[in-house]
């Protein structure tokens, strides 16, 4: 997949986790774990930062526009949408466009994009 003739590397989930957040990673990372274990999604995660957790979903990273990825995605998308405060896609590009490796979206925007 290409954003601005960028190949994309990653595309995540990124949960927002507000006020449940925890000054832990490992504390976040679990909370998230054992959201995605209640919901059935197989995933991992990362908490690189404050109260930002990613999602990554088992993906074939040279075909991120298969129908099967994207209804997966979209699938965890509203189901942690009606979980956490805030959700975006968190697209990761191979360079830097206007100073930026990562660009955030909401799954409407995404699903144009595709």
């Amino acid at each position: 997949m290409l954003y601005r003739g960028v190949f994309v590397d990653e595309i995540n989930l990124l949960v927002f986790l507000k006020e449940e957040s925890s000054k832990s990673c490992m504390k976040n990372e679990r909370k998230v774990l054992q959201w995605l274990k209640d919901n059935n999604i197989r995933a991992r995660v990362e908490n690189p930062i404050d109260d930002a957790v990613y999602i990554w979903l088992p993906y074939d990273e040279n075909n991120f526009d298969n129908k099967t990825y994207i209804n997966s995605l979209t699938e965890a998308y509203q189901k942690a949408e009606s979980h956490f405060k805030e959700v975006k896609i968190s697209l990761h590009l191979s360079k830097f466009l206007d100073g930026y490796n990562e660009y955030d979206f909401t799954i409407q925007e995404f699903l144009e994009l595709i």
